[in-house]
């Protein structure tokens, strides 16, 4: 089947389902994960919509219209694309992040690639929505800057043998930022393998 076919599958099928997005996040977060492989654009209108609309289904019970969504898109071994989309649309992704109540696993391999592709702003943007989302109740905000430095390891690895120091010195400011001393240090042992 064509990509024009599939697309068009996909805007009847949204079109159908978009009027109970309580009811129907599970499929309609699948559509928009499937879209932003297609067209971006429409991607993220539809991802738009369904914020705009569903926000009670966001902050209760928000894995598909977050990271159901990332979850959908990611890909096993480069995620440039991604990121860069993102990062263009990135008032509506902060909001995502914000807001929702499930922010994790997904998120975290964002971050990572993100930090590989040197995107630190854009990271620094995600945290500060993470760490002021009230309604997140599934990762810590010091499990998901945990992961993100492994994810981080793990890409950076591939292709070097030292991290560039703007990087290392903005995840040490964010676990700067941690009040305790457990957690802090928690969080410096990932980072050892850079110093």
């Amino acid at each position: 089947m064509s990509n024009v076919n599939k697309k068009e599958l996909l805007l009847v099928a949204f079109d159908g389902l978009k009027g109970k997005i309580e009811k129907n996040s599970l499929k309609l977060g699948q559509i928009v994960g499937k879209m932003l492989k297609l067209d971006e654009s429409l991607a993220f209108d539809m991802w738009k919509y369904l914020i705009d609309n569903g926000e009670k289904k966001l902050t209760n019970d928000g894995y598909w219209l977050s990271e159901g969504i990332l979850s959908e898109s990611l890909n096993k071994n480069d995620n440039r694309d991604l990121v860069k989309s993102l990062d263009q649309q990135r008032p509506l992704f902060i909001n995502v992040v914000a807001k929702s109540s499930f922010v994790g696993s997904s998120t975290v391999i964002l971050c990572g690639w993100a930090l590989y592709y040197s995107k630190v702003d854009f990271v620094n943007d995600v945290f500060s929505a993470i760490k002021r989302n009230r309604y997140n109740n599934e990762y810590s905000f010091a499990d998901i800057i945990d992961g993100v430095i492994d994810e981080y390891k793990h890409h950076y690895y591939w292709d070097h043998d030292t991290p560039p120091e703007e990087e290392i010195e903005f995840l040490l400011s964010w676990i700067n930022q941690f009040k305790d001393e457990e957690t802090k240090s928690s969080l410096i042992v990932p980072l050892i393998d850079f110093l």
